[in-house]
């Protein structure tokens, strides 16, 4: 089974989908993708989801400008424990469903940057996220989402989320939000 990967090589400047693309690698530690040139990037559903053993990972030069679809991007990376996505640019995204679920070992993470002003479903979104303490969402637009089932169900170490500023008027299912 695969556990290292040089990828400095790849040009990757044409590619436009790259959904689970790293999906079910399981053995890898440490990933650095910096390199990708990901502009004009529209998929990135599973790309790095089932990475079980994934402790690092590198995606500080991400453009995501012309992504729309992220779902369930790092979902099931259970030993990552940080994750930074300062950069990346979230305004044409629709779909963020189980973004980041069963992420156990994950304890920060900063998504203040987001633009959600597009998303219309964050379904399980932070689902099983057990060992996350904090999380601002203070900056999501929720106006256009209308699934937000099991968004933080399953958080334990949670001990407050401010949702004042979501808008929930078009949302038809909240089942086990907060289970």
């Amino acid at each position: 089974e695969l556990i290292d990967l040089n990828l400095s090589s790849f040009n990757t400047g044409k590619v436009e989908i790259m959904v689970n693309m790293f999906s079910g690698v399981r053995k890898i530690k440490n990933l650095n993708v910096s390199n990708f040139d990901t502009r004009n990037v529209k998929k990135t559903r599973n790309m790095f989801a089932n990475m079980l053993e994934l402790e690092a990972l590198n995606i500080s030069n991400f453009d995501t400008s012309k992504v729309e679809d992220m779902a369930m991007m790092f979902a099931e990376t259970h030993k990552l424990k940080t994750l930074n996505l300062g950069r990346m640019n979230t305004s044409r995204v629709t779909s963020m469903e189980k973004m980041f679920n069963n992420m156990w070992a994950l304890e920060n993470l900063d998504v203040s940057s987001f633009d959600t002003r597009n998303v219309d479903t964050m379904r399980g979104m932070f689902l099983n996220d057990a060992s996350l303490v904090n999380l601002n969402l203070s900056s999501f637009d929720t106006r256009k989402v209308t699934d937000m089932g099991y968004m933080f169900y399953g958080m334990k170490k949670i001990n407050s989320l401010d949702l004042s500023s979501f808008i929930t008027s078009k949302v038809t299912d909240m089942f086990s939000m907060f289970f």
